[in-house]
């Protein structure tokens, strides 16, 4: 059905209502999902929502299949949008409330966090300084892939690539060999 996304997203860039329409009610759910998922309040994720259509309608044009699939387009662009809100929103959090919240949390849950946590760290230490560095400041500062080229003083391509490069070695690592119980 993938090729069917396309030919939808290219009848977006004509400006077809109807193929929006179609577009819309196979994949409003599941991105709704995701972003209510990442950004942790329904409202918000409806909102991000609509931006995100809204921005598949105005740029349906420069959707490219050889370089990925209709759906991941639209992750790509979803989580676009709630990295922006992401960044707006960023609280100054005074430590008695991060303890409170702390306090909160399901035991088994932080247990379960900190060990996820420790062992993506493990992963980390594998990779090269430059991939470690650069998924680091993507994913725990929050920066943006032109930040991160900024920040470290390489071409955007090579950030992209160290990301890239760095996520499918980190994934290997952390799907490794599962030890089996006895």
């Amino acid at each position: 059905m993938a090729n069917r996304d396309t030919q939808l997203l290219a009848r977006i860039a004509r400006g077809d209502a109807r193929a929006f329409g179609m577009l819309y009610d196979k994949y409003a759910p599941r991105l709704l999902g995701f972003l209510t998922r990442l950004l942790g309040d329904a409202a918000e994720a409806e909102d991000v929502l609509q931006v995100t259509f809204l921005q598949v309608w105005r740029r349906a044009g420069q959707f490219d299949p050889s370089r990925a699939g209709a759906a991941a387009w639209l992750y790509v662009v979803a989580r676009s949008r709630a990295t922006d809100v992401l960044r707006r929103r960023r609280p100054v959090v005074s430590s008695e409330a991060a303890a409170a919240k702390d306090e909160v949390g399901a035991p088994d849950a932080r247990v379960a966090a900190g060990d996820a946590r420790a062992d993506v760290e493990r992963a980390l230490e594998h990779l090269p300084d430059n991939q470690r560095s650069a998924i680091r400041l993507a994913f725990y500062a929050g920066m943006t892939h032109v930040q991160i080229a900024d920040r470290l003083s390489v071409p955007l391509g090579t950030v992209k690539t160290w990301i890239r490069r760095g996520m499918h070695q980190l994934k290997s690592l952390l799907e490794g060999p599962q030890e089996v119980s006895a």
